[in-house]
């Protein structure tokens, strides 16, 4: 939310900088209102975002709440979200909930990433970035390896092959108040620091600072 927010105003996080501001479309599945509000609440006020700040936000954010939606049907869906809004993103949270199927199976993958979803992208020319959840904990070598972190997602390696570049976040194994968020697939292309090292905001503010 935070840098669907930022990309949104055209800035930056934490050096990871969109070309300018950016037409952003949130499709969900597993907040409810109360708890899409919260954070979006608690960002702005960091912020401190101005008038023009907040109607520029209101017209380069949407989110579009789905829980139905999964598979091949998951894509007339995006195609009705690029329709509705015409976003530069879409995010999507979790895969887990759309891919509609068996993901540690590549043809499962392959057939929602390079069959349904990717033809909308390249037709509707917007970029995708994919919410998704890691598997088992992570051994000594993955906690060393930016090239295994880029595989940590659970399911296929079809996953991590298919996107253009793979970030994770994994709480810090010396401080378990910071997590590293590290562009694990493609980092250098970032055009930042490879490793982000961030804090929650304290007193209950849902905000990750540097």
């Amino acid at each position: 939310m935070q840098m669907a927010v930022l990309f949104a105003l055209g800035r930056d996080f934490y050096g990871l900088k969109p070309v300018g501001p950016l037409k952003v479309a949130i499709i969900q599945a597993e907040n409810n209102k109360l708890d899409l509000v919260e954070p979006l609440r608690s960002i702005c006020e960091n912020l401190e975002l101005t008038g023009a700040d907040r109607n520029a936000l209101q017209k380069n954010l949407s989110v579009y709440p789905n829980s139905s939606e999964c598979g091949k049907n998951f894509g007339r869906l995006l195609e009705r979200v690029a329709k509705d809004m015409q976003p530069d993103i879409a995010i999507v949270d979790p895969l887990l909930s759309y891919i509609g199927g068996d993901i540690s199976k590549q043809e499962t993958c392959s057939a929602f990433l390079r069959n349904t979803v990717h033809p909308i992208l390249q037709r509707r020319q917007m970029g995708l970035i994919i919410m998704h959840h890691t598997g088992k904990p992570r051994s000594k070598d993955e906690e060393q390896s930016g090239d295994a972190l880029s595989y940590a997602g659970t399911g296929s390696s079809e996953l991590t092959n298919y996107v253009r570049a793979a970030s994770t976040i994994f709480r810090n194994k010396d401080d378990e108040n910071v997590f590293d968020f590290t562009y694990s697939k493609r980092g250098k292309r970032a055009e930042c620091d490879r490793v982000i090292y961030l804090k929650q905001g304290e007193n209950g503010n849902i905000f990750w600072e540097r």
